[in-house]
């Protein structure tokens, strides 16, 4: 099977495990075209770096699989850093018809990244690029993903709460992608405050219309704003996460977006944890929401959303 595109967002754990795993298996009767990943060669040049370990472990692995091929390939990057300017926001098209806007990251929240990658990395015994010292000690681990740079964020209840200042997940890739007259924002755990500004770009700043829109950092309650919902018009949430790790989706979340989107959102859940079947039978009591979430046939198993 023939991949035109493989984007790994960022080097969280819960966002790069499976990629590692998938990467590094002997056997793959797969090919990806490209593959947006921004590892230490392509941020030290932008003076802004991704993630400490796991990113070197995914440095590595792309070298190997992608060898002469695409890495941030694409047009406008061309193998450079996959990173928001200034200006007008970069547009890639691929094969069909499907174009991809870059909404995230921004050149400062990858800059924020440069030391902790540096710090952590050197801490291991090895400079951040040795992509054959990464392999080895790759090799060496028994967890893909090591304890202790599993990333992410976490927001107490209670009061206002602060947006995610996670520098992980501020170097999150999220995209507006369009095809055929269909639309979807992928917003793996981006920072609002980048998307809000990204989406103010797209239509001249007038509403974004989309299809549907994967939400940023499995519902936590810093990454999706009143702000941010009031950029796009959207029917159709997907929210992914068994809440293991931080208990996502956060309640007020999915509240909010009930708010903005009316009774008639519909949400999709690849997990129907004790959490949002608690949420979903308040929120059909107190007429927040009138459609029955979805959620897959079997717990475990994945959900596919036609647009």
């Amino acid at each position: 099977r023939r991949f035109e595109l493989l984007v790994i967002t960022h080097v969280d754990g819960d966002h790069i495990e499976g990629v590692v795993r998938l990467l590094a298996g002997r056997r793959r009767d797969f090919l990806f075209q490209d593959i947006w990943f921004n590892g230490w060669r392509h941020l030290d040049e932008a003076r802004g770096i991704l993630g400490p370990l796991q990113g070197e472990f995914v440095s590595t692995l792309v070298a190997r699989v992608m060898r002469k091929q695409g890495w941030n390939g694409a047009e406008p990057f061309r193998g450079g850093t996959i990173q928001t300017g200034e200006g007008a926001l970069p547009v890639s098209g691929f094969e069909g018809g499907m174009a991809v806007t870059l909404l995230s990251p921004d050149g400062e929240k990858l800059a924020r990244l440069r030391e902790v990658w540096k710090r952590e990395v050197e801490e291991k015994g090895f400079s951040p690029g040795d992509l054959k010292t990464a392999l080895s000690r790759l090799k060496q681990e028994r967890r893909l993903a090591p304890e202790g740079l599993l990333g992410g964020s976490f927001q107490e209840k209670g009061g206002r709460v602060p947006l995610d200042d996670s520098v992980a997940n501020g170097s999150s890739i999220a995209f507006l992608a369009k095809c055929g007259g269909k639309s979807c924002l992928f917003l793996g755990d981006a920072h609002p405050d980048v998307l809000a500004a990204s989406l103010r770009k797209v239509n001249g700043g007038r509403k974004v219309q989309v299809g549907a829109v994967k939400l940023s950092h499995h519902g936590s309650q810093g990454n999706t704003t009143d702000e941010l919902l009031g950029l796009f018009d959207c029917k159709t949430f997907l929210i992914s996460t068994n809440g293991n790790q931080f208990d996502h989706p956060v309640e007020e979340t999915l509240d909010r977006i009930c708010a903005h989107a009316g009774p008639d959102v519909e949400l999709h859940f690849n997990y129907r944890t004790d959490k949002v079947k608690a949420w979903e039978a308040r929120a059909r009591r107190s007429r927040l929401l009138r459609k029955e979430p979805q959620y897959p046939k079997k717990q475990g198993e994945g959900i596919i959303l036609a647009l």
